[in-house]
């Protein structure tokens, strides 16, 4: 008997084996080769970005894995000149496929030709000439013609995937959407809510009470210092304060603003390093730019200062990323044409210090920046018509997203156009116009790996696309953005949310030691805009201590 288990326990191990080796055998490798660049030097980044860009989308799991980029560059491989040449290429990398490849630019266009070798000495070139600022879907589409034409890829492979996924163990919260098709970095999941029309009573969120006010900026933040994070709304004639106790948010104090003050921003940061962060409500009245700044002790609010003559905002300053005050005097001939500071001290009307070079129409709200491995970054812009633009240096454009982000309704009426904010009207150079102040641009450390998230709002209207002034906005979503060697592509998202996303931070709002992605929301005014809006505060736990066996497949 004895015998006979140790017979069957030798043969099951054979089957494996061979099964294991049957499986390698059919997976087949492929090599991408760094893009010539032919054009400006500020295209360069093209060479590695394309290169890194063909791996992502053509890595086939259990079919086709690529060749680390490291891998090829140690090799010291050339662009070939021919097929020959190329078979001589594939023969050092060992790979079963090779492919590179080249981008012209000239002006506003360039032409991008990749090649495709295979061992057999099968090839296949492709041509297109597009746009500069199409270059992404382009490359995109010769991805999925390789992926079906060439590796016989079926089309249907990402949901067949999902859906052949074994079931995850412990609690999964179904709202994060996960699209990063990364095949180096290790799967995991924030939380799965991120998707379309989720169910308000699974588990990983929170909804709070209908506020009975619109709110213009929200922050979370330990302003008191008591080890608790207390939630805090600029509205249009106050700041409220408010706490979360048994999954509610209860209201501790409120201070008055001036009535003839336009509200533009919230914003916190301890300053002048006393231990307590100071509270700044930053607007616009008839002398100009005006910010109050409050501390918060004790549940009450303590007048700082309020006569702080400057735009002010907190953002994520290179080197280290960390919390930056900066700020911006009112210009002429418009509000915000003007340079941008470092704010050294809140006394008086407030004390500037560097000034900071940006891009052209890059302003006080609508700039941030974007680490990268090598330890540059990027900066960032959110323009006229609500597109992210990325730069690398202030006069060099790389890419601006084909969708829009950071849309806001919170803005101002000026007779001109505030730089990078809006159009001058064409009919009258004196026609009070809308100016939309941006959302935040947030960076976050959310993954398996050391790369910076770019953390934003898309608000989402028809009738917006067509009326500039129209910012009733149905729908919103919070993306996170990535840096894919060529563009921003999306890496997640929340689901669906029915209203206007007006801001967001990543904070732990219940004081359970955790953060959460917390959202604030306006509810939804109505086709003409006459229905009373609330606030509504959603957040996401973000669980990043499971893996999911497959990624959720991209929509």
């Amino acid at each position: 008997m004895r015998a006979f288990c140790r017979t069957v326990v030798l043969v099951c191990l054979l089957l494996a084996c061979l099964a294991g080796t049957a499986r390698a055998q059919a997976v087949k490798t492929f090599s991408v080769l760094p893009f010539e660049v032919y054009g400006p030097d500020k295209y360069a980044y093209l060479k590695h970005g394309i290169q890194s860009m063909l791996v992502s989308r053509l890595t086939w799991r259990d079919h086709f894995q690529p060749l680390d980029n490291a891998a090829v560059a140690k090799a010291k491989v050339g662009i070939p000149a021919s097929d020959a040449e190329g078979l001589k290429s594939l023969s050092a990398l060992g790979s079963d496929y090779l492919i590179w490849g080249s981008v012209t630019v000239s002006g506003d266009d360039a032409s991008l030709d990749v090649h495709v070798l295979g061992q057999d000495g099968k090839s296949w070139p492709k041509t297109r000439t597009v746009k500069i600022d199409e270059i992404v879907p382009s490359l995109e589409g010769v991805a999925k013609e390789i992926n079906a034409d060439i590796f016989e890829r079926p089309a249907t492979q990402a949901k067949t995937d999902k859906q052949a996924a074994p079931a995850e163990s412990g609690t999964r919260n179904p709202d994060l959407v996960y699209a990063r098709e990364d095949p180096n970095q290790p799967d995991y999941y924030l939380n799965p809510q991120f998707r379309y029309e989720g169910d308000p009573e699974s588990p990983g969120q929170w909804r709070s009470q209908s506020l009975n006010f619109p709110t213009i900026s929200m922050i979370v933040v330990d302003a008191d210092s008591d080890g608790r994070k207390e939630v805090f709304f600029l509205e249009e004639k106050s700041i409220k304060a408010y706490r979360m106790r048994d999954r509610k948010l209860d209201l501790i104090a409120e201070y008055s603003l001036p009535m003839r003050t336009e509200m533009l921003k919230l914003s916190s940061l301890d300053v002048n390093r006393d231990g307590y962060a100071e509270i700044m409500a930053s607007g616009w009245t008839e002398e100009g730019p005006w910010t109050i700044v409050l501390n918060f002790r004790d549940e009450k609010f303590v007048l700082v200062n309020d006569r702080v003559t400057l735009f002010l905002n907190v953002i994520q300053m290179p080197p280290e990323y960390t919390p930056t005050l900066i700020g911006q005097e009112e210009g002429q001939p418009t509000p915000f044409k003007s340079p941008v500071h470092e704010v050294a001290s809140l006394e008086g009307p407030g004390t500037k210090g560097k000034r900071l070079v940006l891009p052209e129409f890059a302003n006080v709200y609508n700039i941030g920046f974007l680490p990268q491995p090598d330890g540059n970054y990027f900066f960032l812009t959110i323009d006229g018509e609500d597109r992210i633009r990325v730069w690398s240096k202030p006069d060099e454009l790389l890419a601006v997203t084909g969708d829009s982000y950071g849309s806001s309704p919170i803005g101002l009426d000026v007779i001109s156009v505030m730089p990078g904010l809006g159009k001058r009207s064409v009919r009258d150079e004196n026609e009070e116009i809308s100016i939309y102040i941006p959302n935040r641009l947030i960076l976050a450390h959310l993954g398996k790996d050391k790369n910076y998230e770019l953390i934003v709002n898309r608000n989402i209207s028809v009738a917006a696309d067509f009326f500039s002034r129209y910012r009733n906005f149905p729908y919103g979503e919070v993306h996170s953005l990535y840096w894919d060697g060529v563009g921003l592509s999306l890496q997640w998202k929340t689901r669906r949310l029915k209203g206007t996303v007006v801001d967001y931070c990543i904070a732990d709002i219940d004081n359970d030691g955790a953060d959460e992605l917390c959202i604030a929301v306006n509810t939804y005014k109505g086709m003409t805009g006459l229905a009373d809006s609330r606030t509504v505060v959603m957040a996401y736990e973000l669980d990043m201590s499971k893996t999911a066996p497959v990624a959720p497949a991209k929509e």
